[in-house]
């Protein structure tokens, strides 16, 4: 192999390590390859960069001068060199940033910087404006090293600036440390408890779900006409246990009072041929065009769309787009980017698009654009994925299946439901390790587990894994939660429930490693049993533990968030595996962690089982889904 060719090989490979978030080896790679062919200036560029988001702005600039210096035509190497010059106090910052600008001029990250860095007065030290802005720049940038850094330093200076808090306690909490996060933004709280601001965002720093709730309901009755912190409300209470379906249904109608109901008078009729028969146009409006499991779910249904009968066109609000944003570019019709245009700008763009059908994936979620729904630019809308109801008069129907809401549902919404044969259609993943062997037959006890989202974790959730925990003697419970069980509050809250209930801490395991996917798929192979929460099942998380070779426990609940478990395991005839009351639930476990060979069998056909099954046809399920789409067609035709 030439050294140009080896050179190219770990430039490739350090690319890939730094999207995978592995910055060290990245850099080691990049270092590698200039050590091939010094003069490789896009090589030069990437370790700068990679310096740069590990915290190191003095290496990180002389990698990127020496980038601009082989290659001047780098927009991203000079952003990336304005940004570290500007944490050194280096007042050729601003023309670094005047240079990205001046070769990319819709970078809009470098005009932020560039703005930031232009509060700092002559880069004063003590400046604590400029520190904040440029805090604000580098986040906004992808920087949170960098950002960290100025963070910090605005507190410092200013320790009774809000905005200092607020930054300094976003980083943390995205660095994981939601504890530190958390005193953060009570510290800012303490200068002025009425920022509704600083209330959001520590409710998204805590990890018990009736603390959050309270946090976010401060946050609403502070700024009630802030549409971010409704949602983040009405999201939080899906969680709550005790909530019925009559009371979480009139918290949407509250929210669809005050944010969308004044705009029901900008929707104006729709010129779409009314022909029940013709071609359609199915727009797809999302946030989360990119890696993620609503986004997963429904890519599928466009790449294996019948071309000849349905066109898609694709309506972005990704500010980040990556690997699944360039696979739902390339298998639509048309990608329409959604940043910065206003909600009227979207739907006048979708109206002009003559849109049929639009899909709102998970619209009460973050970032998606819900309200472009009120002012109904399509003539028929559908819902997907949402915690629950839109709210809204205009959102005509509601994706569902006939297990998630069956005939006798007392779910309350405002839509009429529109039934496929399965809903949520996933996509195996591509780097699973094999399954591994029954954990209970070397360790001599049963694991049960849990890798959902641990704010799904509440009290009687507790009390109920407590009662399996005292059924199965020896038993063992691991939870596992990106990182968030690296603080100190989410351990001690959990270990204080179950030790509540009679249960010897020694018998909870925690992993608090935020890891890629393969390895936390890999921690399934420690795990013997499942355990799903409730009143808010996993979906994803239930579709890897049995795709892993691990049958999960579920409760069937009420509303479709309680069933997505029962509905996960219908399509695999294991309905066996969904209580329909606690004492079932434990029942089920303790019959499972009994036959460790019956186990053992059942863990070694899981994943044949379900690569057979309609959870994994992306074809017929794009078939099923165009049918419903049809049938909601000809009843506008008809109306």
């Amino acid at each position: 192999m030439t050294r140009a060719a080896e050179a190219a090989r770990l430039f490739a490979e350090g690319i890939e390590r730094h999207r995978t978030g592995d910055l060290v080896a990245a850099a080691a790679r990049f270092r590698d390859a200039i050590g091939c062919v010094p003069g490789l200036a896009e090589a030069h560029a990437s370790l700068g960069v990679t310096l740069l988001a590990l915290g190191e702005p003095k290496g990180a600039a002389q990698s990127l001068e020496t980038a601009v210096a082989l290659k001047r035509v780098q927009p991203a190497a000079w952003l990336a060199l304005g940004l570290a010059r500007a944490l050194l106090g280096d007042p050729r910052s601003r023309a670094s940033l005047r240079s990205a600008i001046s070769l990319d001029p819709a970078q809009a990250e470098a005009h932020r910087a560039l703005g930031a860095v232009t509060r700092l007065p002559a880069l004063d030290p003590a400046a604590a404006d400029g520190w904040i802005a440029l805090a604000s720049a580098l986040i906004a940038s992808g920087n949170r090293l960098g950002a960290s850094r100025a963070a910090r330093r605005a507190v410092a200076i200013a320790p009774d600036r809000l905005e200092g808090h607020g930054n300094l306690g976003v980083l943390l909490q995205e660095q994981g440390d939601l504890d530190l996060a958390a005193r953060i933004y009570r510290r800012g709280l303490a200068i002025d408890d009425h920022h509704a601001g600083l209330w959001n965002n520590l409710g998204n720093a805590l990890t018990d779900i009736r603390e959050i709730v309270a946090a976010y309901r401060q946050a609403h009755a502070l700024a009630p006409d802030d549409l971010a912190t409704h949602s983040n409300l009405l999201f939080a209470l899906n969680y709550l246990p005790d909530l019925g379906s009559a009371a979480l249904f009139e918290e949407y109608r509250r929210w669809e009072e005050r944010h969308a109901r004044p705009l029901y008078a900008k929707a104006q009729p729709h010129g779409n041929d009314r022909d029940p028969d013709r071609p359609l146009r199915i727009g797809y409006l999302s946030a989360d065009f990119r890696s993620n499991p609503i986004a997963h779910n429904v890519v599928g249904l466009i790449e294996r769309r019948d071309r000849r009968r349905f066109q898609a066109v694709c309506y972005g609000e990704v500010t980040r787009p990556d690997e699944v944003t360039e696979r739902y570019r390339a298998a639509a019709d048309g990608y329409r980017s959604t940043v910065g245009q206003d909600d009227d700008a979207v739907a006048g763009m979708i109206r002009a698009d003559r849109i049929d059908i639009l899909f709102c994936m998970a619209g009460h979620t973050a970032n998606n654009r819900l309200l472009v729904c009120a002012r109904k630019p399509a003539p028929v809308q559908v819902s997907y994925g949402d915690l629950s109801t839109t709210g809204l008069a205009t959102m005509d129907w509601w994706l569902t299946d006939a297990v998630i809401h069956p005939d006798d549902t007392r779910e309350r919404f405002t839509e009429r439901l529109l039934r496929v044969p399965l809903l949520v259609l996933h996509e195996p993943p591509a780097d699973s390790p094999p399954v591994g062997p029954l954990p209970a037959e070397a360790a001599g006890w049963v694991t049960f587990g849990s890798c959902n989202n641990a704010a799904k974790l509440n009290d009687r959730v507790f009390a109920l894994w407590a009662r399996v925990l005292a059924a199965v003697p020896k038993s063992r419970l691991l939870l596992k939660y990106v990182n968030w069980f690296a603080n100190a509050s989410a351990r001690g809250r959990i270990l204080d429930a179950f030790s509540r209930r009679g249960i010897d801490p020694s018998r909870i395991v925690f992993d608090g490693e935020r890891v890629v996917r393969a390895r936390h798929l890999e921690i399934l192979n420690r795990i013997d049993i499942a355990l799903d929460p409730f009143p808010f099942n996993g979906c994803t998380t239930t579709f890897e533990a049995l795709w892993m070779g691990v049958p999960v426990v579920t409760l069937a609940g009420e509303r479709w968030l309680g069933r997505m478990g029962i509905g996960t395991l219908a399509p695999l005839g294991l309905e066996r595996l969904a209580a329909k009351d606690e004492e079932s639930y434990v029942g089920i476990a303790r019959a499972l962690a009994a036959d460790l060979p019956a186990l053992a069998a059942l863990r070694a056909r899981l994943r044949p089982l379900v690569a057979g099954s309609p959870l994994v046809d992306a074809e017929r399920y794009a078939r099923s889904v165009e049918a419903a789409f049809g049938a909601a067609w000809r009843d506008w035709c008809r109306s």
